[in-house]
């Protein structure tokens, strides 16, 4: 009986790896076990995901398929899928309660780091955007030093630092006006929180937030572990600066946001990263990117100060440096 048993979910896990979906649910009938193991521990969800059987896995998650479960190696069916670029089995896996996208292997490696390193944009997105990311986003930053390029009034820089508690963050800008702006707003973030402690050195400064002029022809003096910008290319020959003090800060990720038209040497600037050896992934802005951000709502003076705001689109991109 054992033999017969063993026969059937041999044959189970074979339909699933190879996509045959009604001989699949046949075997099922007969008595497979859903979370039967073949070779190295394997289940039929890991062998439909690893092939890109999306019907399979959908069939498998129905009939309680565990979308956590572990192979010998510590890979979940998430890990084959974003390896092998499978972003619909990725999307029904992670759709399931309990989906963890940070789970590491035996290899120390999650499906999320598998998904960015895949190259495959729809992928990383459907993992970067899954809500057991949302914790790692913010670690990342955690203790980290922070550069924002070309900060002006220091929106986002200012932003990330009240989002991140432990972040030190530097705005920073070349420009005398800009620069008198962003020092306005970091002093009344300071003043938020007054409490916070004196640190080491870091830009000229001891203070967990703070603004510093930083001209893009000239070496940076510091380094950094994150590097943040908005809408940075104007014009191409802006290009080879940007690039050059990027690098030099020897940041181990970039983090960019820019409209997907409309900016002259914009895609240069993008395609010269990637030529330097960092990892890119871009995904569309959420539709709240556009939205009217002003405290009184006002849509005319919204319209008046942020006119390409209204009309544009915007993607953003995070490039991740893969060498030291």
């Amino acid at each position: 009986m054992a033999s017969q048993v063993d026969a059937v979910e041999r044959e189970f896990l074979l339909c699933a790896r190879y996509g045959e979906l009604e001989e699949m649910l046949e075997e099922l009938a007969k008595g497979a076990d859903v979370m039967a193991r073949g070779d190295g521990g394997n289940t039929a969800l890991h062998m439909a995901c690893a092939n890109g059987h999306e019907a399979i896995v959908a069939a498998l998650l129905d009939r309680g398929a565990e979308p956590s479960a572990t192979n010998d190696c510590g890979n979940t069916p998430a890990h084959y899928a974003a390896q092998q670029r499978h972003a619909p089995c990725l999307r029904l896996i992670v759709a399931r309660e309990g989906a963890d996208v940070l789970r590491q292997n035996e290899f120390g490696r999650s499906a999320l780091t598998d998904a960015i390193a895949s190259g495959d944009g729809a992928v990383a997105t459907i993992a970067l955007e899954h809500d057991s990311a949302t914790e790692e986003k913010r670690d990342a930053f955690d203790r980290a030093r922070v550069v924002e390029l070309g900060g002006g009034c220091g929106v986002g820089g200012l932003a990330l630092a009240a989002a991140c508690p432990t972040a030190r963050v530097v705005v920073t800008d070349c420009f005398a006006e800009t620069l008198e702006n962003a020092a306005h707003n970091v002093a009344l973030f300071r003043e938020d929180r007054p409490d916070e402690q004196t640190l080491e050195p870091w830009f000229g400064s001891t203070a967990r937030v703070a603004s510093a002029k930083l001209d893009w022809d000239a070496e940076p003096g510091e380094t950094c572990d994150f590097v943040v910008g908005a809408d940075l290319v104007y014009h191409e020959a802006v290009v080879d600066k940007l690039v050059r003090t990027v690098v030099r800060l020897q940041a181990k990720e970039f983090w960019y946001a820019a409209p997907t038209s409309g900016r002259a040497g914009g895609d240069a600037f993008l395609a010269r990263l990637e030529t330097l050896g960092f990892e890119h992934v871009a995904r569309d802005a959420p539709p709240a990117y556009g939205a009217n951000a002003l405290a009184d709502g006002d849509d005319d003076k919204f319209l008046l100060y942020f006119p390409d705001v209204a009309t544009a689109t915007f993607a953003l991109h995070r490039f991740v440096r893969p060498f030291k």
